[in-house]
């Protein structure tokens, strides 16, 4: 939390020196009672569009999952928990989207968040 994303986070689709597009591991707990699934999204709010940057969608997430490894967002799927799915990002694949500031544009945010929701799968 806080910290700044490795070379591997950044963005090889927009050409960032040491790029990769590998997704971050990630951990949580707590998820409430009820929770028949999870979304992992991350953001970043300083893009410079109308909208922000969305980097990763990732739903159908199993309930009783508490982490994603390294590369799951890569556009096969295949380190996703079983039944797991991905959006397009605004970069236009379904996968992660690594960083990639523009030039002179200062240190950016980049917002991961795991939703919980009340349905196993969205209607998507």
């Amino acid at each position: 939390e806080g910290g700044t994303l490795k070379a591997p986070q950044l963005s090889k689709a927009f050409g960032v020196e040491g790029g990769e597009d590998e997704s971050p591991a990630l951990t949580w707990s707590g998820a409430p009672d009820g929770t028949k699934s999870l979304v992992v999204t991350c953001y970043d709010p300083d893009a410079p569009t109308v909208s922000g940057f969305w980097h990763w969608i990732v739903y159908d997430i199993p309930p009783t999952v508490t982490s994603l490894v390294t590369g799951a967002g890569h556009p096969n799927g295949l380190a996703l928990p079983e039944g797991a799915k991905m959006l397009k990002n605004d970069a236009g694949f379904a996968g992660f989207c690594g960083a990639a500031p523009p030039p002179g544009h200062g240190n950016h945010r980049y917002i991961f968040c795991v939703s919980a929701l009340p349905i196993e799968t969205l209607p998507i």
